[in-house]
C-alpha cells in the first residue's frame, strides 16, 4: 500500500476556480418530583413555574438557531466567500448580481429515497447573464449507520486502476487544512459506518429542457453534502443530441429537476455498480422569475 497523499489547500481551490461546532442543547427540561406527605400522596396539579416555561422558551430558540445555521451556513454567500473566491474577482458583476436575486424555491419536491434527504437551500436567477445558480443540502437519513460523502471524493486523482484499490479523498469545505487521502475506511471518521456516496452530474432539467453547467461539492462539518450548480442558460436542449440553444421560459415559473443517485460502498465492489447502481433519486423545485 502506498503512503497517504497529501495535497495543499491552494492547488485543489485552484483547480475549482479554473474549471461549527453548532448549538446542541440538551433536552432534558424537568424532572419528576414525588412528594409524600406522612405517607400520602396529595393530589398536585402539574404545574410548570415560570422558570421552566422560560427555560423552556430559550431551549426552542437556541435550537432553532443551531438548525438554521446548519442549513444556511454553506449557502452561496458563504461559497462565493470561502470556496469559489475568484468569481468576486473576476466577474464582480456576475457576483452582485447572484447575491441580488438569491431567494428560496417557492416550492420543492423528492421523490422517496431511504438513503437521503436533499434540499435546496437557496437559488438565483440572473436573467441578463442567462445563469441560473443554486445550492443543495443532502443528509443521510440514518447517520449513526451512514457516513456521507460526495463520489467526487472518490479517486480524485484519478489513479485507481495504478492503485488497484479506490482511495478517499478528504478536505475541509474552505481548504483551511491540507488535503489527505487512503484507503476510504482509513480515511472516515468512524470506520465502523457504512460509506454512502452521493453521486450527481452538472445537468439538470428546466421545463423539459436539459441545460447544462457546472457544480462542486463537499462535505461539511455537520456530517452533510452540499453541491454548487452554476447553470448555462445558453446552454440547453429538448432532446439527447438535440441543438444546443438557449433556454427559452414559457411562463413566470421554471420547473428544475435534479437527479441523484446513493450509493453503499464495499470493498470490492464492482464498478459498474459503483458507478451506475445505488438507488436513484430525483429532486424538483420551483424558481419564481418575477
Amino acid at each position: 500500500m502506498k503512503d497517504k497523499q497529501y495535497r495543499r489547500p491552494e492547488d485543489i481551490r485552484r483547480a475549482i476556480e479554473q474549471g461549527t461546532p453548532f448549538l446542541t442543547p440538551d433536552p432534558l427540561l424537568a424532572q419528576r418530583v414525588m412528594r409524600r406527605a406522612k405517607g400520602e400522596e396529595p393530589q398536585m396539579k402539574r404545574k410548570l413555574s415560570a422558570g421552566a416555561v422560560l427555560v423552556i422558551a430559550l431551549l426552542i430558540v437556541m435550537m432553532t438557531a443551531a438548525v438554521a445555521e446548519i442549513i444556511i451556513r454553506y449557502n452561496q454567500n458563504w461559497y462565493f466567500d470561502n470556496r469559489f473566491t475568484n468569481l468576486k474577482k473576476v466577474e464582480p458583476d456576475t457576483y452582485q448580481e447572484i447575491m441580488d436575486n438569491l431567494a428560496v424555491p417557492a416550492e420543492q419536491h423528492q421523490t422517496r429515497n431511504s438513503l437521503v434527504d436533499v434540499t435546496v437551500q437557496d437559488v438565483a436567477w440572473v436573467a441578463d447573464k442567462n445563469l441560473m445558480t443554486f445550492t443543495v443540502r443532502v443528509a443521510p437519513k440514518d447517520p449513526e449507520k451512514y457516513e456521507l460523502y460526495p463520489m467526487m471524493a472518490l479517486d480524485t486523482d484519478g489513479f485507481d486502476d495504478d492503485r488497484e484499490e479506490h482511495w478517499l479523498f478528504i478536505s475541509s469545505p474552505d481548504f483551511s487544512e491540507g488535503v489527505k487521502s487512503g484507503p476510504p475506511y482509513e480515511m472516515m471518521n468512524d470506520p465502523g459506518k457504512t460509506l454512502l456516496l452521493l453521486d450527481c452530474d452538472g445537468t439538470v432539467d428546466m421545463d423539459f429542457q436539459m441545460v447544462f453547467g457546472a457544480y462542486d461539492s463537499f462535505r461539511a462539518e455537520d456530517g452533510t453534502v452540499i453541491l454548487y450548480y452554476q447553470m448555462d442558460l445558453n446552454q440547453a436542449q429538448t432532446e439527447e443530441g438535440g441543438e444546443l440553444k438557449p433556454f427559452a421560459p414559457t411562463g413566470d415559473t421554471v420547473q428544475v429537476c435534479v437527479r441523484y443517485r446513493a450509493v453503499e460502498y464495499t470493498e470490492g465492489m464492482e464498478n459498474y455498480v459503483l458507478y451506475h447502481g445505488g438507488e436513484p433519486g430525483q429532486l424538483s423545485f420551483a424558481v419564481n422569475l418575477k
